[in-house]
């Protein structure tokens, strides 16, 4: 039983310290410390405080059990990411990182409170791909949006934070939504920040090597998102893409021309981590992926358009 014990502290000792997979994001996880996290009763870290220690913690506050929302505060010990259950009939699981000055939560009785290793998983937007007969076909407007999720063990799906976009610090921010591409229309002149052009021909092959050495140089928008050490291990880690997309088309010079098709669907594309293709030259389950998310397509048009199907390019690493 001992044996046992020590065993799991060293390797949680180890985990802790290798776990720092995104140099950007600095952590304070290198001793073996149990995570501690403390609850505040109002906002701002304000009213009564609770601090737990461990992974695993169940805590009633001293808050008036009447139905409703409540707005908390939270704060994390550096490394960690905090899943915080509420009482309510859906078991509602919330990811803190860092600090949260304002958490609201429904039906505040008793918190389940997990803390567990941060790891990070960083998304970079390259563009799209479809059929190319001239630059009408290039210009794709509207907008892609992505999350990142867990699947949790008992059914169910928590949200991961955004942490970072462009190397912009956004930890402190319940960001659980990152806009990777915005352009306003066909006509809007100002590209967004992703190599130009950023709408390829079918027959284009993503640079993954280069984007793994200059990421930040080469392609476009690249947003961190974190998550806990065990939902990457045990494979539980997901996307999903939400995209309202139109691009503008003419099939040749002659043909009529449509400034605004809708691409469908609008309605959210998900792709599971462990599933992705690998970058080639890379092996692993959940790292150096490539992500993609097709179809989006457009109904025949009159006057011989054949309909568009766009590829929506991301890799992750």
């Amino acid at each position: 039983m001992k044996k046992s014990v020590l065993l799991s502290a060293l390797l949680l000792c180890f985990l802790s310290t290798f776990a720092k997979t995104n140099p950007e994001i600095k952590s304070n996880t290198t001793t073996c410390v149990d995570p501690w996290v403390e609850i505040y009763t109002q906002a701002n870290y304000g009213g009564t405080v609770t601090t737990v220690t461990g992974a695993n913690n169940t805590i009633n506050l001293p808050i008036p059990n009447t139905p409703g929302y409540k707005t908390i505060s939270v704060k994390v010990q550096p490394g960690y990411v905090a899943y915080i259950n509420t009482c309510n009939e859906f078991n509602d699981e919330v990811m803190v990182y860092g600090n949260r000055a304002s958490l609201t939560l429904y039906a505040v009785c008793a918190l389940t409170i997990k803390a567990e290793v941060a790891t990070f998983m960083r998304v970079q937007f390259q563009g799209f791909k479809t059929n190319v007969h001239n630059n009408d076909c290039r210009k794709i407007f509207g907008s892609v949006r992505l999350k990142m999720f867990e699947n949790r063990p008992g059914g169910g799906t928590t949200i991961c934070n955004v942490v970072t976009q462009n190397d912009v610090d956004l930890s402190m921010i319940n960001r659980l939504e990152a806009v990777v591409f915005n352009r306003f229309s066909a006509s809007d002149s100002s590209l967004p920040s992703c190599v130009s052009p950023y709408v390829f021909d079918q027959s284009y092959t993503q640079p993954y090597q280069e984007a793994i050495v200059n990421r930040e140089r080469t392609a476009g928008v690249t947003v961190t998102f974190v998550t806990g050490l065990s939902a990457v291990a045990q494979h539980r880690t997901g996307f999903a893409s939400t995209s309202n997309l139109k691009t503008a088309h003419k099939m040749n010079d002659f043909a009529t021309y449509y400034p605004s098709i809708q691409l469908s669907p609008t309605t959210p594309m998900v792709r599971m981590t462990n599933s992705l293709p690998n970058i080639p030259g890379f092996t692993g389950a959940d790292r150096n992926k490539i992500m993609n998310f097709t179809p989006y397509t457009n109904p025949p048009q009159n006057g011989g358009d054949s309909g568009h199907s766009v590829t929506i390019l991301m890799t992750l690493f």
